[in-house]
Parts: C-alpha cells; structure tokens; sequence
C-alpha cells in the first residue's frame, strides 16, 4: 500500500511501519519513530564530534564568504534537527535538507525552523541530479544504507553539483556491541577477516576542487 504522507508515492506501509518503496534492500523504516532514533543518533555525534560537523575550520572557512550567501544541501535529512542546527549556527547560509518523507520536526508545535532553512520530500538519488553548481557544501549522514548507487552519487552527481571548490562531507557511523572491559565484540571469529575495528565513529571529508 503506497503512503499517503507521500505525494510522490517514495514510501510504503509494511507491518504498520513506512519503509522507502524504491530499494527494496533497504531494511531501515522511514517514519516518525526512525526519525526519533536518528535524532538520538544526531546527539551521539554530536557529543562524539563536539561539533555539529567533522572538520570544523574547513565547513567555517568554505562558509565564511562575505561576497554572497553560501549554499548548502543536506541529502537524507531524516528528522531535519542537522539542517536546522545548521541554519541557525550559519544565519548567512541557505540550506536546503531533502529526504523521501517530511521530516519529523514539521509536525512538532515547538519546532521554529529558520528562514535559511528549506526542508522538502525529494529522493536524494535522482533530486541532486538537477543541480549544477549550486551548493557551497553537500552533506551526507549514513546515506549508504539507503543509496545502493551511493559511489555514482558521490562521485559523479555530488561533483557537478558543487560550485567549483565546494565540499563534500561525510558521516559514517560504525555501530559496535561493547564487552563488560568496553572492547567491541568482533562480528566474526577473532583473528579472521571481517573482525570489527574498535574505532567507533568515521568521518571523511573531501575538498573539492
């Protein structure tokens, strides 16, 4: 059964829960309380980072530009609490959070989404397609998941998207089950390939030129 909430039909209902309807390998739901998870994710990196964002003299400095307001898009922006806390900590940025369901934020009474702040239903592997040099910053948080063609995404799409010099930021989270002694369980026998790293968070960030 095709969503509602969706006038694009990117969602559908499985077992009373909204799951993405165009991957069919991704597991993770799409719904109001994946959007409180991913809200309790966003505090995690937060503490993790202290910082909303990895890299944090390059995000100022590609944002600092006095000669016009800079631009930034933040694909797959869940709940929107990320693009929110960016506007107001960058009043002279215009950000833009796309996502394949409205964000969680809209429908809370309490939420005050700044005017530089613009979040819409769009399927980040076919919307970033439409821009050619319009963003200062793209962002990606745990986008993997949910792009299958996510390397075409980054390379190719997020490139032309990007005014010249523009920069690519990504988040990947590693999630890890910790023993009594805080070491990460391994998610195979120990010593053999695939063992879990004990680094518990990733963050790459590429300048573009």
């Amino acid at each position: 059964m095709t969503s509602p909430t969706s006038p694009i039909a990117l969602v559908q209902e499985v077992h009373g829960r909204l799951r993405q309807a165009s991957d069919k390998d991704y597991y993770l739901p799409a719904d109001r309380d994946e959007h409180g998870r991913l809200d309790m994710q966003h505090q995690t990196l937060k503490l993790t980072m202290n910082s909303l964002y990895a890299q944090r003299e390059l995000v100022k400095s590609t944002l600092a530009r006095t000669d016009r307001r800079t631009t930034l898009l933040d694909v797959g922006t869940g709940s929107g609490i990320w693009a929110i806390e960016m506007a107001e900590e960058f009043p002279n940025t215009d950000i833009t959070g796309i996502d394949i369901v409205p964000p969680d934020v809209l429908s809370r009474p309490s939420t005050v989404i700044p005017s530089n702040c613009v979040l819409k239903v769009a399927d980040g592997t076919t919307e970033i397609k439409k821009y050619h040099e319009a963003f200062d910053i793209i962002h990606f948080r745990a986008a993997h998941l949910g792009m299958p063609n996510l390397a075409k995404i980054l390379l190719e799409d997020s490139a032309r998207a990007l005014i010249p010099g523009g920069l690519l930021l990504l988040v990947h989270c590693v999630p890890l089950i910790l023993k009594d002694d805080l070491s990460a369980y391994p998610v195979t026998d120990e010593g053999q390939p695939g063992e879990l790293s004990t680094e518990s968070v990733k963050l790459t960030s590429k300048k573009l030129a």
